[in-house]
């Protein structure tokens, strides 16, 4: 492949492509493997502030407010659940600041694998970009592709009164033509490589740009896809939901959160991180999340409640096996 490129073996940029490719494939594969055989974060023995009621304390004392989540029971578990925590039906348990259970890696992503589910995906779009580099570069030192134009134009002239009806034909014979040509001057691994890294691209952006994105705004999975399930308590049996922009703080508070402190050595070495636990259990809101609740506790004290429901389950939560309050 570097001999498309005219690098000879044991150069300077020859063996700096190869230590490039090795490191980049060290760091794909441990953050693979990590993110696969890393606990995601076990609930069952978390203890909530409150024990009686079952409660755990809103983060963010600096902003004057002294909250409590709203009191949630896991049933199947038989424990209660820490504020942005979620029972697994596949792993059968509730999983810590749980962002969704991966079939790639047969595993939950939680608060203790989630830096290395984003790592895992940040290093194969980095590893999918070389390599397509490199491919492309390869094949288009072949006459075919460098004089691309020559091609693609006469055959649209050649189709040009079947355009409209068929218009993939003079495509598809352009594609094919340059496919040949590249496995004959430059040989079928070039080809192979260039093929495979471009289907591998669009499983790897459809899923990681949309997991990265999350990660960044501080949104998990489970939060964009059941938003508004999550109470804090304002009063006596006066619970208010919690929207999934409630914990959105800059975009690099909000990957040290998930990666820890040592976030930017990650980047360049494979090392476990650690998060700090107490941020996972009492998570600071934002701003504009704070801002919202002080909102509502002034509507609250002003207007009073104006929607009532029968119990808390009609809200999506499980108060616990002791309580049978109305709100």
């Amino acid at each position: 492949m570097l001999g498309g490129w005219g690098l000879q073996p044991w150069t300077f940029s020859w063996l700096m492509n190869y230590c490039f490719a090795a490191w980049l494939a060290t760091q794909f594969l441990y953050n693979f493997m990590a993110c696969q055989w890393t606990d995601a974060g076990n609930c069952k023995t978390i203890k909530p502030t409150q024990e009686v009621t079952g409660q755990f304390q809103m983060g963010g004392e600096e902003s004057g407010l002294d909250l409590l989540y709203a009191p949630n029971w896991c049933a199947k578990c038989s424990h209660w659940k820490p504020p942005r925590s979620h029972h697994c039906s596949t792993c059968n348990r509730c999983v810590l600041r749980m962002d969704h259970h991966c079939p790639f890696t047969g595993n939950c992503i939680g608060a203790r694998n989630h830096g290395h589910f984003i790592l895992f995906y940040f290093f194969a779009v980095v590893g999918l970009t070389y390599s397509l580099v490199l491919s492309v570069g390869a094949a288009y030192s072949t006459d075919h592709i460098s004089k691309w134009h020559d091609l693609i134009i006469p055959k649209f002239k050649e189709h040009n009164d079947l355009l409209k009806q068929h218009f993939m034909t003079g495509l598809i014979g352009v594609a094919i033509s340059i496919m040949i040509e590249v496995a004959t001057k430059k040989g079928i691994a070039v080809l192979v490589q260039l093929v495979a890294t471009t289907l591998a691209f669009i499983p790897v952006l459809g899923t990681g740009f949309p997991a990265c994105q999350m990660a960044w705004g501080n949104v998990t999975t489970m939060e964009r896809m059941f938003p508004m399930k999550e109470y804090v308590q304002l009063k006596d049996k006066v619970y208010c939901p919690l929207g999934p922009g409630f914990y959105r703080h800059s975009g690099q508070e909000n990957l040290k959160t998930i990666m820890g402190p040592r976030w930017w050595m990650r980047l360049l070495l494979p090392l476990p991180g650690k998060v700090d636990m107490d941020h996972m259990l009492m998570p600071p809101p934002s701003g504009e999340g704070i801002a919202a609740l002080k909102e509502r506790i002034q509507q609250v004290q002003t207007d009073g409640v104006k929607q009532e429901v029968k119990n808390c389950q009609e809200l999506g939560f499980d108060p616990g096996p002791r309580s049978d309050q109305t709100v």
